[in-house]
């Protein structure tokens, strides 16, 4: 995995503000269960947080590595196809088709901080959070 791909997932996840633990602490603070039963409650409920934090550092990182693996393929093919044109039209290449094999039109952009906003809010929307 490219050490930037576990970095956006490392900060998506930093990112995660757990309110819901915060007020499960409360409610169970209320419920007629002895100090054993709340502690066994707690720990089942921040470890199943943990379960999800770690897939989701494990998940991120690979869904973004298939991504960029998949436009390299992508500009692979248009340079495959630009190959093919030149074969076809030896004469020359007018400046519209010179346009379509343009590699650096399809060098991918980092993650701008809306990008890294809206991937934030499709993992909260993927965990239920």
């Amino acid at each position: 995995m490219p050490a930037d791909d576990v970095r956006v997932a490392d900060e998506i996840l930093a990112q995660f503000t757990d309110s819901a633990s915060a007020r499960f602490d409360q409610s169970l603070g209320g419920m007629p269960l002895d100090e054993t039963q709340r502690r066994e409650l707690r720990y089942w409920q921040r470890q199943s947080l943990a379960s999800l934090r770690q897939y989701a550092a494990v998940a991120v990182p690979g869904a973004l590595a298939a991504i960029s693996a998949a436009q390299s393929e992508a500009k692979a093919s248009l340079e495959d196809a630009g190959s093919a044109w030149a074969e076809a039209h030896p004469a020359g290449i007018d400046e519209g088709d010179a346009l379509l094999l343009d590699e650096s039109a399809f060098e991918p952009t980092p993650p701008d901080s809306l990008e890294l906003r809206r991937r934030s809010v499709a993992a909260r929307l993927a965990s239920g959070a």
